[in-house]
């Protein structure tokens, strides 16, 4: 089971370019109050975070609330997952990865960016390449998708070290 879209995803038009900005009250107790019930209440596998920037930060890379509130305050083991390309721009015909954001998503711990094209990739080996990139957090990331994996009862093979 997989709880989407976190969180303050509240408009749909340019939703890639969208801050959802608002005080700590009111993002606790309006906006994170019924994923922390969900969360606490029903153990879900991945949780999916939104296209949004909330207060100026974009979903996807956003330390205070996939970290300190989702991981941490609620506990979280699970995985998170960026919605499919929502670390893009969109420039006429084309998508083009938002670089900058692709390298801060693995250290606020959302461990699988999706769809996972090519220029996504190379971004992030640029990253670590350059230092921009910690390899353990890639790690964690990488070991959260195999727990993932191997926790569904669907797969049948061990993962090893």
């Amino acid at each position: 089971m997989s709880i989407k879209h976190f969180v303050a995803n509240n408009c749909e038009l340019h939703r890639n370019e969208s801050s959802s900005n608002m005080s700590e009250r009111t993002l606790r107790e309006l906006y994170l109050k019924g994923f922390e019930i969900a969360v606490k209440e029903s153990s879900p596998m991945t949780v999916m975070a939104s296209y949004n920037m909330v207060n100026g930060v974009y979903a996807t890379n956003n330390h205070d609330t996939l970290v300190k509130v989702l991981r941490n305050e609620w506990g979280f083991e699970g995985m998170v997952m960026s919605d499919w390309d929502s670390i893009t721009c969109e420039r006429g015909d084309s998508m083009k990865a938002r670089t900058a954001d692709i390298l801060k998503a693995p250290a606020a711990q959302c461990n699988l960016i999706m769809p996972g094209r090519p220029d996504q990739i190379e971004a992030l080996e640029r990253g670590v390449e350059e230092g921009l990139v910690k390899l353990d957090d890639l790690k964690r990331c990488a070991a959260r998708v195999l727990e993932m994996v191997a926790g569904n009862t669907v797969y049948k093979y061990k993962i090893q070290e």
